[in-house]
């Protein structure tokens, strides 16, 4: 299998899915972002916080995109609230299902 070669991406993108992940797959795929994106790549991504969330080896987490294994040398375009995700899991989801999703967009820093 080909791999996409290092500092070779200059935008990647991700919606809804890093919820979803074992907490283990997801922070190995936000490094193969890291690997692959080249210095200045945007790093788009949207995900909703998951209170329980349970690891392959059926323990709990929880997976809330604020605390997503991020690089402090990112250069933080947006960081909010996503309002169409609100907006529309609002709607579907009445309260006490209220969402929390962050969308978020950086500038990839130097590798460290």
């Amino acid at each position: 299998m080909a791999r996409v070669p290092d500092r070779s991406v200059e935008v990647a993108l991700n919606f809804n899915s890093f919820m979803e992940m074992d907490e283990a797959i997801r922070d190995s795929y936000i490094d193969q972002i890291y690997r692959t994106a080249a210095p200045g790549a945007l790093f788009y991504n949207v995900n909703r916080r998951q209170k329980a969330m349970t690891r392959q080896d059926g323990r709990k987490f929880e997976n809330n995109p604020l605390l997503y294994p991020y690089r402090p040398s990112d250069r933080i375009l947006e960081w909010q609230t996503d309002e169409c995700q609100e907006s529309c899991r609002s709607e579907l989801f009445r309260s006490p299902h209220t969402s929390f999703s962050i969308s978020r967009i950086a500038q990839i820093g130097p590798a460290s």
